[in-house]
């Protein structure tokens, strides 16, 4: 027997469509944080993927995944709050301090399962590993979802998916092991609408009143090259300055990773 250690998350490549041939399963996109939960006897631990003890940041969860059956066990998931039409909302989540009416619409999505009872599950097929953790998550539950497949065609989910606004849909192949920290393409994600996504180069200086930093720098990358994009200075409030701040300054580097350096004023890059 052996005992639950944390692991790192599999990952999904980014594809441009729906497979449509079979063998493959088809999940809600869900926009919140990865957490990878630990239950060793009566203690429950939740992870980020960095990796980063959230316990504390979610006792509900914990408490909820506490009262699962099974003596030990590890689980892949993600942290969500929904939003009133019950779609997942990563800046309800970022509002959780703020709002104490957000907590109840905060859950964990479990999908898939590692391991259970002693016994290692990651080498077994996906649909196998499911079923172990349908099974476990049966019952009425605050704060815990079990990741339900969805039904129909790729195109009849695609469509749907579309009409409900939601963020996208992850492929998994049905007989696919848990590889982690891997993105060897067993795990699609397929976003419903055209986006770009952006990495943090740098931060300006605060003016005036505002402490901590003013604004992001961010860019995109082309050719192995992040190319500087924009400054992003609203929807940071007090809190959220002074954690990237905290963040920023744990990895900051002599030289500019944004080109062109076209911004003033700037002070340390990340």
């Amino acid at each position: 027997m052996s005992a639950p250690r944390y692991v790192s998350p599999m990952k999904a490549r980014l594809a441009a469509a729906l497979p449509l041939e079979k063998g493959w399963i088809f999940e809600v996109k869900i926009d919140g944080i990865r957490a990878i939960a630990i239950k060793e006897n009566q203690t429950v631990k939740l992870f980020s993927r960095k990796p980063r003890d959230i316990t504390a940041d979610y006792p509900g969860i914990a408490a909820e995944l506490k009262k699962l059956s099974a003596t030990d066990f590890i689980l892949d998931g993600e942290i969500v709050a929904l939003d009133e039409k019950g779609r997942s909302s990563f800046q309800l989540l970022q509002n959780r301090k703020r709002d104490e009416h957000i907590q109840s619409r905060i859950f964990y999505y479990a999908f898939d399962l590692l391991h259970l009872d002693g016994k290692d599950r990651a080498g077994i097929p996906l649909l196998q590993r499911k079923k172990l953790l349908k099974n476990l998550c049966a019952g009425q539950h605050d704060k815990l979802r079990f990741s339900e497949d969805l039904e129909g065609a790729p195109r009849k989910i695609w469509a749907h998916a579309q009409k409900l606004g939601l963020e996208g849909i992850i492929a998994k192949k049905q007989d696919s092991i848990y590889e982690p920290d891997r993105r060897s393409g067993a795990w699609l994600k397929v976003k419903t609408g055209a986006e770009q996504e952006f990495a943090i180069g740098g931060y300006t200086a605060p003016q005036g009143r505002r402490q901590f930093f003013g604004a992001i720098l961010i860019g995109y990358y082309q050719r192995k090259k992040l190319i500087f994009a924009s400054k992003v200075g609203t929807g940071f409030d007090d809190h959220s300055l002074q954690s990237l701040y905290a963040r920023f300054s744990n990895i900051k580097q002599p030289t500019a990773p944004l080109i062109p350096a076209c911004w003033t004023n700037s002070t340390s890059r990340n």
